[in-house]
């Protein structure tokens, strides 16, 4: 009552204040106007309840301080819930008899505060206009002070179910229905609480106090009940009360219940494993996860759900999933108790930056009241977005391999602010690179105002490497992200699609062949290497330029198809005719890409003919003095086995291996050092005649092919030697010498011991022989019979008694033409082009048209290969045309001075 005394002396001051002022105001500034008047306040103010019906009388006098009679206008002014009982003379002049000078007129009205008028003072404006010759209008202000009248409604939320120890949350709604703000205290109780079920107010205890909610407001009050461990189903329930009373007046109150009950099989937990708060752009979502778990002791199935602390208007229902969980007995170890769920929220781009509360619900389908929920906070930050913008076609060009490709691109931000504009390219192919730039300035992002776009330059540089620039189409994503809010990024495939690159390298792994055309045709093959350089599939034409004799006839164009950075090897097989003169012809062959007759090479080989050919006269191995077919010798008995070979071609020969073998395996070898044409030399080893057996002894000249005959077949001669038994006159030991009897006994059985170690001997050289002629042919081929090759070979050296020749040398080498072989005067050597010049070389080759009638003939088949295979160490006739000391290391039969010549050779 204090407080309102001391409102209503400041409110009498300032309506006397006012009151006041307008009549000094107009004896002062009216005094001479012939239409005036004043008007005076006389009931400045009322207090009065809003009830609608309590009559309140405000007044206030006219007063005519002009010269002349005049009526009056009165208009009210006032809030919407004040109400005016005015007299329908108030619509009309008042009053009824013009007001004369110095006259005045009291007027009394009657107003009223409505229940929903406000705990306030009201304003009642007065505003009255003369009638008259001129028109004055005066205002006034009267009050209507509005009690507070209180009030306050409970709404009690609906029931909830708990298990022991569970925390059960009510959400009661306290409105204040009084006409003014109020504040109000809160007590909770429970019917249990001797039971142990205590409640709480938010995070106090039973008792809080609710400050400053405006009226009409509506406030959540959490009401917190806890369901005490020891809770049995002897008191399954308890009532929840929660009374609110004004601070203004006690007696205003007002009280709701709800109710819990108690669940004993059904018990589940949730854990949020997400952050509990997350900040999200507009446009986007976030998504919270939790665990469900199972603290009953049976299956239990879930359900999820949301509940919005405060619902925001115009969001889309938030997703869960799953909606349902199946939970398997407890979590303490059993399988299925414990699973996981998600919500996710999308926000709308129109969302404004705050804060949102969601609440995650799990809740029991057996019994819906068990259930536990984790509040999610979502905070809305700034909006984010960028864009780029480029023509569909020009976001695919054309280059070629280790070329440069360009596109114009204009960036923007969309978003709501300043942001920088970052730059990426994903999945560039391997080998490729880029760079962006703005203006000449390489920059890996750009800085835009609001709305701001600008435009930026994407360079590609395609790889030069071959392999990772073939013909094809390429395609790679760029980027354009915010980096205020990384998510928002924007992608676009660009295309590049690679052109054709021609190139060339073209090999042959050997240059030089030897070939015997004495018996008919003969044919020199080599191996061609075509190897394309360039980055997508061609064609090449070999063509072999004019070289060779006419006579052999003209050389057709052969072509090849490669793919990129793959090699081909073509088999270039020359026939040789019979009428071919000796010698060294020299054959250059082109290879031309069909696409660009630019890209070609050259390669030079050299055919070299020779005439030679080795047989055995007779086809029988003589044994000392005598040839027979079929011989018989004694056991022990050492023999002298040789054969005639004969020179039956045109070349003179030197280091002939001649080969005797016992069956299949190697006895011995003999090495003629050189033989003429039409010379027959005698060729010979000696053997030990052992074995008690029928021995077929074969001898065999130029075992291993070196020399190219015109005929093999007499190359071989054979002979079968029996070898007996020793015999011993049994007449010449004495019967009475028993000593003899003793010798001959010892003699016996010495020979049964020499026999043992004889075949142990004869099985160790036969395997030593084995092995022996093993590392021949390994000297001779560099590789052994079964086709490995090895690197790096020594030929082998056999003892004497029982090998009589030198190391072999492939007269196809290039190692044999470089210690033995001189080209002819017929054709000179054309030197292995270089890679510059093969690459400069641009005229254009014509092949001759076939001349009929000529026995030359050509061909070729063609062989993938990835790479130009082994070559040997020797094969470097083009690099070195010289034989150096320092190249012996790799050929140790050689000396310096190159005179000793132990390879086979043909003399020319």
């Amino acid at each position: 009552m204090a407080r309102c005394s001391l409102r209503l002396f400041y409110i009498l001051a300032i309506v006397s204040l006012l009151a006041v002022i307008p009549v000094g105001l107009t004896i002062a500034q009216n005094t001479t106007r012939a239409v005036n008047f004043t008007l005076t306040p006389e009931t400045t103010y009322v207090v009065t309840k809003p009830d609608g019906t309590t009559p309140n009388l405000l007044s206030f006098r006219i007063t005519n301080t002009g010269t002349e009679a005049s009526q009056y206008y009165i208009n009210f002014t006032m809030d919407s819930n004040i109400t005016l009982d005015a007299p329908g003379l108030y619509t009309s002049p008042w009053p009824s008899t013009p007001l004369g000078p110095t006259q005045s007129t009291l007027i009394t009205f009657t107003v009223r505060a409505m229940p929903n008028a406000e705990n306030k003072t009201h304003a009642i404006t007065v505003r009255v206009n003369s009638t008259g010759s001129s028109s004055v209008v005066r205002t006034t202000t009267l009050y209507l002070i509005v009690e507070l009248a209180p009030g306050v409604e409970v709404e009690a939320p609906p029931i909830q179910k708990g298990i022991n120890s569970q925390e059960l949350c009510f959400y009661f709604n306290v409105t204040n229905r009084g006409n003014g703000m109020d504040s109000f205290n809160l007590k909770a109780r429970s019917t249990m609480e001797s039971w142990g079920w205590t409640v709480r107010i938010e995070s106090s205890g039973a008792v809080y106090f609710l400050a400053n909610v405006p009226r009409g407001a509506k406030q959540i009050v959490r009401v917190y009940l806890t369901i005490p461990e020891d809770a049995s189903m002897q008191h399954p329930s308890c009532t929840i009360y929660l009374t609110a009373n004004s601070s203004h007046d006690t007696s205003i109150m007002d009280e709701k219940s709800t109710t819990a009950l108690l669940l004993q099989t059904h018990i589940i937990a949730v854990e949020a494993t997400s952050e509990l708060e997350k900040s999200v752009m507009p446009d986007q979502s976030a998504v919270f996860s939790m665990n469900v778990i199972n603290l009953g002791n049976g299956q239990e199935d879930v359900s999820l759900s949301y509940q919005w602390v405060d619902q925001p208007p115009g969001w889309p229902l938030p997703q869960i999933s799953p909606s349902t969980l199946k939970l398997n007995l407890d979590y303490k170890g059993t399988q299925n108790g414990i699973r996981g769920a998600s919500i996710e929220v999308k926000v709308p781009k129109a969302t404004p930056r705050a804060t949102y509360e969601i609440q995650f619900i799990a809740t029991s389908l057996a019994n819906s009241s068990v259930f536990r929920s984790i509040t999610y906070k979502i905070s809305v930050a700034a909006y984010y977005g960028v864009n780029m913008s480029i023509p569909e076609e020009a976001r695919r060009v054309s280059g070629t391999v280790g070329g440069t490709v360009e596109f114009a691109i204009n960036v923007s931000n969309e978003g709501n602010g300043a942001d920088m504009v970052l730059f990426g390219v994903e999945d560039l192919p391997q080998g490729w690179s880029h760079e962006i730039l703005l203006g000449s300035n390489s920059v890996t992002g750009v800085s835009l105002s609001y709305l701001e776009s600008r435009q930026i330059k994407l360079v590609v540089h395609i790889s030069d490497n071959l392999s990772l620039a073939r013909i094809g189409t390429y395609s790679f994503n760029f980027t354009v992200t915010s980096q205020g809010n990384s998510s928002k990024i924007v992608r676009n495939v660009f295309v590049v699609d690679v052109v054709q690159k021609h190139g060339l390298e073209f090999r042959v792994e050997s240059n030089f062949s030897v070939v015997n055309p004495f018996a008919g045709y003969a044919k020199a093959v080599f191996k061609m290497l075509i190897k394309n350089t360039g980055n997508g599939p061609d064609d090449y034409d070999l063509v072999l330029a004019p070289g060779i004799s006419k006579s052999w006839g003209s050389i057709p164009m052969m072509q090849a198809h490669v793919q990129a950075d793959d090699t081909q090897q073509v088999l270039l097989t020359i026939s040789v005719p019979t009428h071919a003169e000796k010698g060294e012809y020299v054959i250059t062959v082109y290879a031309i890409c069909s696409s660009d007759p630019l890209i070609n090479q050259s390669i030079s080989v050299t055919v070299r003919v020779v005439k030679c050919d080795l047989a055995i006269q007779p086809a029988i191995v003589g044994i000392d003095d005598t040839i027979e077919q079929q011989v018989s010798v004694q056991h022990g008995k050492q023999l002298t086995l040789w054969v005639n070979v004969n020179n039956t071609g045109e070349e003179t020969l030197e280091n002939v291996t001649v080969q005797f073998l016992d069956g299949d395996v190697p006895i011995g070898y003999s090495n003629i050092s050189s033989i003429s044409p039409k010379e027959i030399v005698k060729a010979s080893i000696t053997w030990l005649a052992t074995g008690y057996t029928n021995h077929r002894i074969s001898a065999v000249v130029d075992p291993y092919g070196v020399f190219p005959e015109m005929v093999e077949s007499d190359n071989s001669a054979k002979v079968e030697i029996l070898v007996l038994e020793e015999q011993t006159n049994d007449n010449n030991i004495s019967e009475e010498t028993p000593w003899l009897a003793i010798i001959a006994v010892l003699i016996l059985i010495s020979a049964v011991v020499a026999v043992a170690l004889f075949f142990v001997i004869r099985a160790k050289k036969a395997e030593k022989s084995k092995k022996v002629d093993e590392e021949l042919y390994i000297s001779i081929y560099g590789k052994t019979p079964d086709g490995r090759v090895v690197e790096n070979v020594r030929p082998v050296q056999q003892p004497q008694q029982e090998v009589y020749s030198s190391p072999v040398v492939d007269v196809n080498s290039e190692e044999y033409r470089r210690i033995y072989g001189t080209p002819t005067q017929q054709s000179a050597y054309t030197p292995y082009p270089t890679y510059n010049q093969m690459q400069a070389s641009t005229q254009p080759y014509q092949t001759q048209p076939s001349q009929q009638g000529q026995s030359y003939s050509s061909g070729y088949t063609t062989q993938q290969s990835g790479a130009y295979g082994q070559y040997q160490s020797y094969d470097s006739y083009n690099t070195y045309p010289t034989y150096t000391p320092q190249q012996t290391q790799n050929y140790p039969n050689y000396t310096q001075d190159n005179t000793q010549r132990q390879g086979p050779r043909i003399v020319k």
